[in-house]
């Protein structure tokens, strides 16, 4: 008979213990696959979104503004498009917004 307060030695807790963590480690493993297929579905869905990329216009004044966090964040980041834009007849201004 087992003292108050304890539980009786049964020989399936090692056994519940087991099962336990193979459900666990399933739930983990059936989690990745679901995650990696939701992935895989989204990124090859045909995009619905059309971008004009064409920086030509049609006469009329473009203007465009780069805005930056950083000083030197446009010349390190931007400098092909921005170069690219005024090839093009845009006119570039920028705008960074901290002081130093």
């Amino acid at each position: 008979m087992p003292k108050e307060g304890t539980r009786p030695e049964t020989g399936n807790e090692d056994r519940e213990i087991t099962i336990r963590k193979r459900s666990s480690g399933l739930s983990r493993l059936l989690l990745a696959i679901s995650i990696t297929l939701l992935a895989f579905v989204i990124l090859l869905q045909p995009s619905t979104v059309n971008f004009d990329t064409s920086l030509s216009h049609d006469g009329e004044s473009k203007t465009a503004l780069i805005l930056t966090a950083h000083p030197d964040d446009e010349v390190m980041f931007f400098t092909p498009t921005i170069l690219a834009l005024l090839a093009a007849g845009w006119e570039v201004s920028g705008l960074c917004l901290s002081n130093g």
